[in-house]
This record gives structure tokens, C-alpha cells and sequence, in this order.
């Protein structure tokens, strides 16, 4: 592989263009982009990092504000490349650059109900800002965007402002869990149309734990929860991760017609390895809870799935559990047409506890790989698809890459590009980019 230079960042601000030829950073209050094929800066902004009015007014003039209050808490790609939006969190704004025009800018301000976190919608042209206590989620357009003010579409009092709502995948539709009137609702929007509300309270549950339509626990045994969940990329799976050490999936065939769009279906045991934490099928309609001694726990084990993650065509599920860190495990996983019965496929076991792992989802590569890193200046590689002697016989293969620097440099975190033939590695306050060199490729011409 090929490394770049070390660069700094803060916040782990640090990330690939849609079309992977830039990457972006920040830099305490600056943005930088690079060309992610050669060495050197194509653009950098200074983010003006005043307070909004509102902000100001309601400051406490006696205590001076830390430098870091002005820094850049998060930055991010629009999808189409073409914008670059900033926020300051702790001050409240939101700036937007343009890649087109180096004068273009749009400056976002938040009100008396502040600002935790910003993002892009898909369409490239509205940002989602979320206010701080759950007062707003507001949608902000940039389409002839003066410096100070702009339009904006309100939505009051959403539930969580770091999960609990998704576009669809065409970017149509937003939902969003939300309280409305002292309950917890589930808003769907019509984007085109301005954020038009079209639909409340779509039958699943009531958010807050209490008057389920239905309840699903994976075991007969108390459960301590759920901990992670991860849609199938076909969307006719949803696997479940719970404190229990084991990962449960719904079933998708008649599933809605047989449990009358309420319930989940019960689990039952399949034949699984010794060596790997199970995984569980679905049989017939229950409702169970777990109980109370149990879910008001206040110490959690150190069990259960930490990272869950398909491959692009979603054959191979990426497992890492809490009980065992220093392994990774690879499951193939069956089609929708196949009967679902997950086989364990390969172990990746590591002599240092594991960060970070991340599949790459990009359908260009032949095979799927998978990254690691553990901490130290190297990152671990598997592959399905390798060349594994003169004679051209392929199967699959781990190996180990080191970073070179000569700076101490301990990658903790890693990010694919969208073509899966980058990745960003990152320590605390530096980061690097790395590429896989293909054999008659011009690395320069990436």
C-alpha cells in the first residue's frame, strides 16, 4: 500500500469527498482539503467563529470562553461534493463553503435554543440542524443563501438529536421520533415538499418503553436489551444485537401478514460453532419482557455485540464482541432465497484488544476486505479474494501493514473511501491516508 504524510486534525474531523479524489480535515478553527491522489492543499477557509447574536447576548460576560469553544466540533461533504458545511457547536453557527466559487459562503445561526449537531440532507441543497434539549430539528436551505440569512422549514421537539430518525434511501422521505402533545410519535416528511408532515404515529411501539403494541425478547431468559441493530443491504433482514452474546435476525417472509403488523417474531437456537458466540433464527408469535431486577441494572456486563456490519452484497457479516475484543469474526451470511442458517467462516484474532473494524462497501474491489487496526502503527487487512500463489489460486488472506512515519503515530480509527481503494487512518490528533497499489495503475492518476 501507499501512505501519505501525516497531517494534523482535531475532533477526528477528517474525511473522504463522495467521489474519493479529495479529502477534507479540520484544523482547530480551519478546514483544509487535499487531493487525495497527491501531495498538496487545493483549498483552505478560515471559519469565522463569532458567537450568533443570540448567543453573545446570553453569554456570561465574567467567564472567558476556552479556545477550543471556537474550534469545529464537525464538518462534512455535501453528497454531491459540490458544498462543505462547518458548524461551531458551542457558538451556535453553522458556516457553508462552496468548491465552485472560493467566495461563495452561507452562514447558519442558531437561536436561543442552540445548536448540538448539523449534517446534510441528500439532496445537497438543505442542512439538518438539531438544537440543544430537544427543542427543534430545523431544515435549512442554502439555495441563494445570503451570508446571514436564508429559509428554513421548523420541526419541533425531536426525540433524540444524535439517532432516531433516517432519510429514505432516494432521499423522499424523512422520519423522525418525536414528542407531540406528551408522547412519542414517529413523523414521516415529504422532502420535496418542503418537509410536509404526512403521516403520525406509524404503528410500531411507543417509544417511550411503556404501552407496547408488542414486545420481543430473543430468549426466555431476562434480557439486559438491545444494543445494536443493522438492516440487511437487501432490506429484508434486520439483525439484532443484544448484552446476551448473541445477534438474532427477523426473518422476512410473511413476517408482516402473520403477527398482523404488530409483532415480532420469538427465537430459537440454531446449530452453531463452540468457539463463536451464537446466532439465533425465528419461530413462532410471542410477547415477553424482560425483568425488572435485570433491565434496572445499573452495571453492565462486558458482553455482547460491540460492531455489526454486511459486505456491499451482504454474503459476509462482520461480528466483534465485547467478551472476546482481541477477535473479529466473519459469518457468511444467506441470501433472502436461501434457508437462514449464518455459518462461521473465519476468525481474525489480533495480540492487541481491536478498535476498529470496518468492511469495505465498495463493489469495484474484487472480493470483500475488511480493516482493522488495534492501536499501534499498522492495520490488519482480510481479504476473500486474494492471489495466493504463482499458479493464480485464489482464497482468502490476512495480513499485516505497517504504517510508515517517523512520528509515533497509534491508528485508532479507520475510514474507507467510497470506492474502497483508500482508507483514512487516524490517531488522536493525526491522520493519514493509505492506498491498495494495483498492479499496471498509476497511483498519480487515481
Amino acid at each position: 500500500m501507499d501512505f501519505t504524510d501525516l497531517f494534523a486534525q482535531t475532533a477526528g474531523i477528517v474525511h473522504f469527498s463522495p467521489g474519493r479524489y479529495f479529502i477534507l480535515s479540520a484544523v482547530k478553527d480551519r478546514l483544509v482539503v487535499r487531493r487525495s491522489d497527491r501531495e498538496g492543499i487545493v483549498q483552505t477557509w478560515l471559519v469565522d467563529n463569532a458567537p450568533s447574536a443570540t448567543h453573545a447576548a446570553l453569554a456570561k460576560a465574567a467567564v472567558k470562553p476556552a479556545p477550543s469553544e471556537g474550534w469545529i466540533t464537525h464538518a462534512e461533504w455535501s453528497p454531491d461534493s459540490e458544498y462543505i458545511l462547518a458548524a461551531v457547536a458551542k457558538r451556535g453557527i453553522v458556516h457553508v463553503f462552496s468548491m465552485r466559487d472560493e467566495k461563495w459562503t452561507a452562514r447558519i445561526e442558531a437561536g436561543v435554543e442552540g445548536l448540538t449537531k448539523a449534517e446534510w440532507a441528500p439532496d445537497s441543497r438543505n442542512i439538518l440542524c438539531f438544537s440543544e434539549w430537544g427543542v427543534s430539528a430545523n431544515v435549512e436551505s442554502v439555495i441563494n443563501h445570503s451570508e446571514v440569512e436564508g429559509t428554513a422549514t421548523y420541526i419541533q421537539f425531536p426525540k433524540h438529536p444524535d439517532r432516531g430518525y433516517a432519510f429514505r434511501k432516494d432521499g423522499r422521505y424523512f422520519v423522525l421520533a418525536e414528542r407531540y402533545k406528551s408522547k412519542d410519535m414517529m413523523g414521516v416528511y415529504d422532502c420535496p415538499s418542503g418537509y410536509k408532515l404526512i403521516r403520525f404515529k406509524v404503528v410500531i411501539m411507543n417509544l417511550t418503553g411503556t404501552n407496547y403494541i408488542a414486545t420481543f425478547v430473543p430468549t426466555d431468559d431476562p434480557l439486559l436489551g438491545v444494543r445494536h441493530i443493522l438492516w440487511h443491504p437487501s432490506g429484508t433482514y434486520l439483525l439484532v444485537g443484544g448484552w446476551d452474546s448473541k445477534v438474532q435476525w427477523k426473518e422476512p417472509h410473511n413476517w408482516l401478514a402473520n403477527t398482523r403488523n404488530r409483532g415480532f417474531l420469538p427465537f430459537t437456537k440454531t446449530t452453531a460453532t463452540n468457539t463463536a458466540p451464537l446466532f439465533v433464527g425465528i419461530s413462532k408469535p410471542s410477547t415477553m419482557a424482560p425483568t425488572a431486577s435485570v433491565a434496572n441494572a445499573s452495571v453492565m456486563p462486558k458482553s455482547g455485540v460491540t460492531h455489526m456490519q454486511f459486505s456491499a452484497s451482504g454474503a459476509l457479516l462482520l461480528v466483534t464482541w465485547e467478551q472476546c475484543p482481541t477477535l473479529a469474526f466473519i459469518y457468511n451470511f444467506p441470501s433472502p432465497e436461501e434457508p437462514c442458517i449464518p455459518r462461521l467462516r473465519s476468525v481474525i484474532q489480533c495480540a492487541q484488544n481491536i478498535l476498529h473494524a470496518q468492511v469495505s462497501h465498495s463493489p469495484t474491489i474484487s472480493g470483500t476486505t475488511i480493516a482493522l487496526c488495534t492501536g499501534t502503527a499498522a492495520i490488519y487487512l482480510w481479504n476473500d479474494d486474494r492471489v495466493l500463489d504463482e499458479s493464480g489460486q485464489k482464497g482468502e488472506l490476512a495480513e499485516c501493514v505497517s504504517v510508515p512515519s517517523e512520528k509515533r503515530f497509534a491508528c485508532k480509527e479507520i475510514r474507507w473511501s467510497p470506492d474502497g481503494k483508500g482508507l483514512i487512518l487516524m490517531d488522536k490528533d493525526m491522520f493519514c491516508a493509505a492506498f491498495e497499489v494495483v498492479e499496471g495503475e498509476d497511483v498519480s492518476s487515481a
